[in-house]
């Protein structure tokens, strides 16, 4: 629902502090980046966050990483004001559990060279979003990046782009 509040996200975080596994805030307008990340400590069993159009920025993500490096799927596409540099130091303390990421529509960032970068450092991850981004032009970068660090070739990826 778009119209969910930061305080109704609040109601929600005191009922299901220990349960909550999976969140979907994308696109809801009536909450901040910084409101969310004020609330995650209190999901203690989130492992799926998906809060894309809500204008992260490289300090967002690195707060979430520092909050949470558990996360098995991150959604944070529409962001605009990300740059590779903190996706990289973002994600690599979320290497060994994240699987899925939603880098759709931030075209200011994905590229050839980021995927080298997330094949490499990012073994688990089966499925990527990254539609939406023109300067995206092959996922050669992917296995590269793989290859380079030794990991298995033959890890299967499903991609949307």
């Amino acid at each position: 629902c778009r119209r969910v509040t930061g305080q109704g996200l609040t109601v929600i975080a005191q009922h299901t502090r220990t349960t909550l596994q999976s969140l979907d805030v994308g696109g809801v307008f009536n909450i901040t980046v910084q409101h969310l990340l004020e609330l995650l400590p209190q999901f203690k069993a989130l492992n799926q966050l998906h809060a894309s159009g809500l204008g992260w920025s490289d300090g967002h993500l690195e707060q979430l990483s520092e909050l949470n490096s558990t996360l098995e799927a991150l959604s944070v596409s529409y962001s605009q004001q990300l740059s590779q540099t903190a996706l990289r130091q973002s994600f690599l303390p979320m290497a060994s559990t994240l699987k899925s990421i939603s880098l759709a529509f931030c075209e200011s960032v994905v590229d050839n060279a980021l995927l080298g970068m997330l094949g490499r450092n990012l073994p688990h991850v089966t499925c990527l979003d990254l539609r939406g981004n023109p300067s995206l032009t092959t996922l050669t970068g992917w296995y590269d990046g793989r290859v380079s660090a030794d990991l298995p070739a033959g890890h299967a990826l499903a991609v949307l782009g």
